[in-house]
């Protein structure tokens, strides 16, 4: 299991634009507000606050030039539907980018 702290969370419907729920819809909302929130990995899910996204596929993380953050994107179903979602995380950015990989390249997705 990984455990971090996100600085920014930005999720939208995949494909955008697609319609969801107007619990999902609040509850995406409440996401993508801001402020920092608990990330948790376990197996193929992601749990950000208290939204789960499972199972995620298309992984893709980064550390993006000249800034000290990591990003990790990826793919999941959420409410019904699916979701497209961005975690940025700044503090110990190196070990959550080291986990991140780890995690991706273990072969479970």
């Amino acid at each position: 299991m990984i455990e971090f702290y996100s600085d920014r969370v930005h999720a939208h419907a995949l494909p955008g634009g697609a319609p969801w729920g107007e619990a999902a819809a609040a509850s995406i909302s409440g996401a993508n507000s801001p402020g920092r929130k608990r990330v948790r990995i376990d197996g193929r899910s992601v749990t950000v606050g208290d939204l789960a996204f499972g199972p995620v596929s298309r992984v893709g993380v980064t550390v993006p030039l000249f800034k000290r953050e990591c990003t990790m994107v990826f793919e999941g179903r959420f409410g019904g539907g699916s979701a497209h979602v961005h975690i940025t995380a700044r503090s110990n950015y190196r070990d959550v980018f080291a986990a991140l990989t780890s995690w991706r390249d273990a072969g479970s997705l």
